[in-house]
């Protein structure tokens, strides 16, 4: 009989240790979460690198914490248009973004790269958004959501929906972070 529940205890051990192993390394992978909605640090490092290529030639690169603000605040800008009931057109934005009608030399130059390009759509959505229902109400709307932040990258601030600190694992923030 005791070797029974012996094998049991260690099986019940075995799978707690498999199960835990695996949360953590989900969450090791993670670059951020949008209610549960994960997006993965290889999706960080794909989009970073695309803005790489893509402003290359420019005054315009911008640090991957910033990339991530950006990615975070498109994804919501999604989020809330189909929350609200917004509509409009990618396509729109799109051209719109090519063009130069909307934004500046920054955007027509992350335009050059399709996953760059889908970036600077979804912050052109964003901006849309912010001018149709107005910024109070965007604010509201976005702190409905929950959002969590590989500290790699930040510390999420849901008040001001900006990721706040370094960024760095090895330096702690100084006041006011």
């Amino acid at each position: 009989m005791a070797s029974k529940a012996s094998r049991a205890l260690a099986a019940i051990v075995g799978a707690t240790m498999m199960l835990v192993s695996t949360g953590c390394s989900v969450r090791a992978q993670m670059a951020y979460s949008i209610n549960g909605v994960v997006t993965k640090i290889d999706d960080v490092s794909a989009v970073v690198d695309s803005c790489l290529v893509a402003t290359s030639d420019t005054e315009f690169t911008e640090s991957v914490q910033t990339r991530v603000w950006e990615m975070i605040m498109a994804d919501l800008a999604y989020l809330v248009a189909a929350d609200e009931g917004i509509d409009y057109s990618e396509e729109s934005l799109r051209q719109s973004l090519t063009s130069g009608e909307l934004g500046g030399p920054q955007v027509q130059a992350m335009m050059t790269d399709q996953r760059c390009s889908e970036l600077a759509t979804g912050l052109a959505l964003y901006a849309l958004i912010g001018y149709k229902i107005g910024t109070v109400k965007y604010a509201a709307d976005i702190s409905h959501y929950t959002v969590v932040v590989n500290p790699r990258f930040g510390t999420w601030n849901p008040a001001k929906a900006s990721l706040v600190g370094t960024g760095s694992l090895s330096r702690q923030d100084g006041p006011g972070a």
